[in-house]
């Protein structure tokens, strides 16, 4: 009985490789089915088969397809030299599916080759429930990722592979490129906020936005500061950055960013604007040599960018009859920068100036706020330019006992 067959047809070769495993349809005879190439020559391939009844056709008689599929995946991404992926929903032929894949190792265009060989491509079906979110090679394992489950997948070769699923808040849908890795630890965007996940139990970060629930999370690494653009329940989107080391979150502008990478020492958003696409560094003024010799146009930095910080309630209630006289703010200011002071007070909506100050040169200045009488009061410091809070002190006097 053959057991190869030599298939003859003008650029049947092209793009086939030794050893690929592809798809035979329409040939018939018991042919038909998934099959390995042991030779491709100029127009012909040489496929493992085992036919009954040697068949002869001129080129043209007998129509047939020769493909190398890849299944049809949600997410992908890439660990020890091999292409993991998953799907939930139909696939290629219609049916459905709740999937995960990898590819044949070291080649990405084979992901049906099973022959019991280490190299072989690898699927297993998903047991839990919903859709997936995202995927990411994280130490030595692969994550992949539902609102409400995380799939870990260990292992080195298919005879090994081991899946486990942790009940842990997972990627939220439309937040897959909130994924970020920092030293060992994996930062992304859940429904219950921002996490950090160390390989236990996800930890939130983003406790200091409250009740406010956000969407559509993109997000970048630099310089141990966690960027993220994401939108809230109206509908605005914008930046906002976390301090990994101090634990502070920052808001930095109102952005529609759709995508966040780090590049070189910086952080590049690609922003959508009339139907153009627009390229932002957000981290500094240094600019990548990729951006000075891929785009033609001259850059716009941009200076005097304004900014606001806004303090906490500040309880003004101290013992031993003593009573906040003023407050002292010391900070460092580059020339023609601007820094404003206002201050709310008790029950008060409105924001009264306390302070304006222009630097006349780059220098460390101390200005004296003289708040009025109240059980509490909150600081907001805006200006233009660059400057650096020092210090925010308290000057209390003593006041008399009153009956």
């Amino acid at each position: 009985v053959p057991t190869h067959l030599r298939i003859d047809a003008n650029y049947i070769h092209g793009g086939f490789y030794e050893g690929d495993t592809v798809q035979i349809s329409g040939l018939g005879h018991g042919i038909d089915g998934v099959t390995v190439i042991e030779k491709t020559d100029k127009n012909c391939i040489v496929v493992s088969a085992s036919i009954s009844n040697f068949i002869l056709a001129e080129v043209g008689e007998v129509p047939f397809i020769v493909e190398r599929s890849v299944p049809t995946l949600d997410f992908v991404c890439e660990h020890q030299n091999r292409l993991f992926g998953c799907r939930y929903g139909q696939n290629k032929d219609g049916e459905f599916v709740n999937e995960i894949y990898a590819s044949k190792l070291g080649d990405p265009k084979n992901w049906n080759a099973y022959h019991g060989l280490s190299t072989d491509s690898y699927s297993a079906s998903c047991g839990s429930e919903g859709g997936f979110t995202g995927i990411i090679s994280y130490l030595g394992s692969v994550l992949f990722f539902k609102e409400n489950r995380i799939h870990r997948l260990m292992g080195t070769k298919p005879s090994n592979f081991t899946i486990y699923e942790d009940n842990y808040p997972g990627v939220k849908k439309n937040s897959e490129k909130s994924l970020c890795l920092y030293n060992g630890s994996l930062f992304y965007h859940s429904n219950d906020g921002i996490c950090r996940y160390s390989g236990s139990a996800p930890v939130i970060v983003s406790k200091d936005f409250g009740n406010d629930r956000f969407s559509y999370a993109t997000a970048a690494i630099c310089k141990d500061t966690y960027y993220v653009c994401m939108t809230n329940t109206g509908e605005k989107k914008s930046l906002y950055s976390f301090d990994i080391q101090k634990e502070v979150w920052h808001r930095e502008d109102d952005c529609n960013y759709t995508y966040l990478s780090r590049l070189e020492e910086n952080i590049l958003g690609v922003r959508k604007e009339n139907n153009q696409y627009h390229f932002d560094l957000l981290f500094s003024s240094n600019i990548p040599k990729i951006c000075n010799t891929t785009f033609s146009n001259n850059p716009q930095i941009e200076n005097d960018i304004s900014w606001y910080a806004e303090s906490g309630w500040f309880g003004l209630s101290v013992p031993d009859f003593k009573y906040l006289n003023k407050l002292k703010l010391r900070f460092e200011s580059e020339k023609n920068s601007s820094l404003s002071v206002y201050i709310l007070v008790g029950n008060s909506t409105e924001w009264e100036e306390c302070a304006t100050f222009v630097s006349p040169e780059s220098s460390t200045y101390t200005i004296y706020l003289n708040p009025p009488r109240s059980d509490r009061f909150k600081i907001k410091i805006a200006g233009i330019g660059k400057s650096s809070i020092c210090s925010l002190t308290k000057v209390l006097e003593k006041a008399s006992e009153v009956n």
